[in-house]
């Protein structure tokens, strides 16, 4: 019996019972076709948007094996060309093109009438269908959106959360209230709406105090610093940060105002991306939208002084080139070190400091302070001396191959074929239950039965899963040591000539991680270095095809960081 891939989506966590739906007659096309299925593939977090399922790590993942080869299967079953995605037609069938020659497998639609025979007739059949997906996602999208900025204009929620000091409130069609929405609720009734009210006194009360004292000059910092010191949880149930801080002093919600559409989280192709800010004209902004907790007199007397000091956010766009920026932790508080910039007396002095004591106060760590220069030319000098060394050098070969023979080669135990029959008796079992369900036998053991074997099947799944992948690293260690000697050559050339992002990338192929202790009051440093370097994309792509391929392989990545580290010490 040929072996058969199945692909299986749902759009939101919402739609419960849909991939179960997409299994059933995606097993019931497979039994026609005389195929079993083999490997199944559900988006991560079990569901996915149909615009960007090129970018699915699930998605990802099933191209990349089908791509190595030696999987065995025949064909791809989706249930119908929007579970595959809604893109754009041409990049549809692109998609399609490279399962089929890269990676040897025709994709099967179990709702749509293709023939699979190549005539003009399909092709065309199949380029409508795909434009018909497409054009409903965005028809979709811009009914959602013409929805939402109605409500919004009658300042009625959208979705989301409240700000804090708020909860959500359900009126009915009347203009009464319902209840008071928890966290995750949700209104049953469409002809409902949700209202931002006044939630938590104290919380009101935190709301109040913080814009006044802002209002009596006090900064972010010593705002943040004095909420911490009183105990008081922040937004997110932690401690406060100047962040939210910030966001909750420029946000007109507490003076009544809804605003909406004012941020853009797309590009012109339809591509998620970072939020950016909308032209003003395009905001939906409703004035007295609901019951206000600061008075406009304050809000507009706050905001005035945040615009004469302005956050800081370029100061940390500057420094994101810094050579360790998001590598450095406190070991007392956990929170990353970010880059600071000190003048005085002509002079201008850099340095990495704790970002728990920088956003949250004394209340979450104390101010350090290490000078930047000292702290990567450490760094530096490690990986010099590391390079320039002929034993550890002569000893990478052997550390490659022990990470490829110990982790990636054949393995005893079950086989792929082994386990394939297992799975054919788990699945004889699974429809011998669901039959005696039907047939109304539905009693504590058979559901008891039905979760272990379930369970099983899903063990038995992931111990093929591995065998495969073992199958498909086809790695040939000695390209892969002559590739990383030639990049290693290229390290002075990089460190002496190259730009931020190129020096910075070389260096995190070495360095996983540094950790700084202070609380003794001398600083510190531990610097953690992979045993095996771990290229980067940015180093290796066009130059050293085979590291790409062996490195950039997420797979392999895990297994050389999991080779170990080799720790170095510097105190500061």
């Amino acid at each position: 019996m040929k072996n058969a891939w199945a692909f299986y989506r749902r759009s939101t966590n919402m739609q419960e019972v849909s991939i179960d739906d997409q299994r059933a007659a995606c097993r019931a096309k497979a039994a026609e076709m005389g195929c079993v299925i083999s490997r199944e593939f559900v988006p991560p977090k079990g569901y996915a948007s149909g615009l960007t399922i090129d970018k699915d790590p699930g998605f990802r993942e099933m191209l990349r094996l089908a791509e190595a080869g030696g999987h065995g299967a025949s064909c791809l079953i989706i249930y119908s060309v929007s579970r595959f995605g809604r893109l754009d037609p041409e990049a549809k069938i692109y998609w399609e093109q490279r399962f089929k020659k890269q990676g040897g497998l025709q994709i099967i639609y179990v709702k749509d009438d293709f023939k699979n025979d190549g005539s003009i007739g399909d092709v065309i059949m199949r380029a409508v269908k795909h434009s018909e997906a497409h054009q409903y996602s965005i028809k979709l999208s811009e009914d959602t959106l013409r929805g939402c900025k109605t409500h919004a204009a009658r300042g009625t929620s959208c979705g989301g959360r409240a700000p804090y000091g708020y909860d959500r409130m359900i009126m009915d069609a009347s203009g009464a209230e319902v209840k008071r929405l928890g966290p995750g609720q949700h209104k049953a009734d469409k002809l409902q709406r949700i209202v931002w009210v006044p939630g938590d006194p104290q919380k009101v009360k935190v709301v109040l105090s913080i814009f006044e004292m802002s209002n009596r000059g006090k900064g972010l910092f010593m705002i943040v610093d004095e909420l911490n010191k009183q105990g008081i949880a922040g937004p997110a149930g932690g401690a406060w940060s100047k962040n939210q801080v910030h966001y909750l002093l420029r946000n007109v919600a507490y003076i009544g105002t809804r605003v909406y559409n004012k941020h853009s989280f797309h590009d012109r192709t339809g591509v998620t991306k970072r939020g950016s800010i909308k032209p003003e004209e395009q905001w939906i902004v409703c004035e007295d939208a609901h019951e206000a907790i600061v008075s406009k007199e304050l809000f507009l007397s706050v905001h005035a002084k945040l615009k004469s000091r302005p956050f800081g956010h370029g100061a940390a766009n500057r420094r994101k080139n810094w050579l360790l920026s998001g590598l450095i932790v406190c070991q007392e508080c956990g929170h990353r070190f970010q880059g600071l910039t000190k003048k005085g007396n002509g002079r201008t002095a850099e340095y990495y400091t704790c970002g728990g004591y920088v956003m949250k106060g004394t209340q979450v760590c104390r101010s350090i302070h290490v000078p930047r220069e000292a702290l990567e030319l450490f760094v530096i000098e490690t990986i010099r001396r590391r390079i320039s060394d002929k034993e550890w050098m002569d000893g990478l070969r052997e550390r490659i191959d022990q990470v490829v023979e110990t982790e990636l080669r054949e393995k005893p135990g079950l086989t792929a074929e082994d386990i394939q029959d297992s799975l054919a008796r788990n699945q004889k079992q699974i429809d011998n239950l669901l039959d005696a369900i039907k047939n109304g036998l539905l009693s504590p053991f058979v559901r008891e039965e039905l979760g272990r074997l379930e369970a099983a099947r899903r063990q038995l799944m992931e111990e093929k899963d591995n065998i495969l992948k073992r199958r498909c690293a086809h790695i040939a260690v000695d390209e892969v040591v002559r590739e990383m000697k030639e990049l290693l050559g290229e390290f002075e050339g990089v460190i002496q000539n190259g730009n931020n992002s190129e020096r910075k990338a070389f260096l995190r192929a070495f360095l996983y991680e540094t950790r700084i202790a202070h609380a003794s009051g001398r600083p510190q440093a531990t610097h953690y270095f992979y045993k095996v370097p771990r290229p980067q994309k940015e180093v290796t792509e066009g130059r050293h095809p085979t590291l790409a391929s062996a490195f950039g392989n997420a797979y392999l990545t895990k297994l050389v960081a999991g080779a170990g580290f080799e720790p170095a010490t510097s105190r500061l």
